[in-house]
């Protein structure tokens, strides 16, 4: 059986590998053996582009990836060995070169999507602190007055 399963990579890759499950020949139907391995993986490039909807915690714009890949590849991954690498952030210079350079956006525009993160990150602040206000008032609204026992 050959099934096809999407990997979202992070970076500017998107994966789709190819599997074929064997099954060993075993006595026992009930207790047969599975193996799965893969055959070819296909890597979708997408360009760089401003991504509006991953807003850093931090400082400066978000980066994202196009909507439609701009390069793909497939390769045979029977005898290669797996590599482990790491994946890492993005200062907010990074990210502002990056739209530069290969979204080629200007600084202007650059500096507009700073200012709309900003917007994006006081808004959310805004909201949290309203959330823990709500929460607050309602524990507080939970409570019953103590009474005091009166002497009759």
């Amino acid at each position: 059986m050959v099934s096809t399963t999407v990997i979202k990579t992070p970076g500017l890759e998107q994966t789709t590998l190819e599997r074929v499950e064997m099954q060993e020949a075993a006595p026992d139907p009930a207790r047969r053996a599975k193996r799965v391995s893969f055959t070819t993986a296909t890597t979708y490039v997408f360009p760089l582009e401003y991504g509006g909807s991953a807003v850093p915690k931090e400082h400066g714009p978000p980066i994202g990836l196009a909507k439609t890949h701009s390069h793909v590849e497939c390769t045979t991954i029977k005898n290669v060995k797996s590599k482990r690498g790491r994946v890492r952030k993005f200062d907010h210079v990074e990210r502002m070169l990056l739209l530069q350079q290969l979204a080629s956006y200007s600084r202007k525009e650059v500096a507009m999507f700073c200012f709309d993160a900003i917007a994006i990150r006081r808004s959310r602040i805004e909201t949290e602190d309203d959330d823990e206000n709500e929460e607050s008032n309602e524990d507080l609204a939970e409570r019953e007055p103590k009474r005091r026992k009166t002497l009759q």
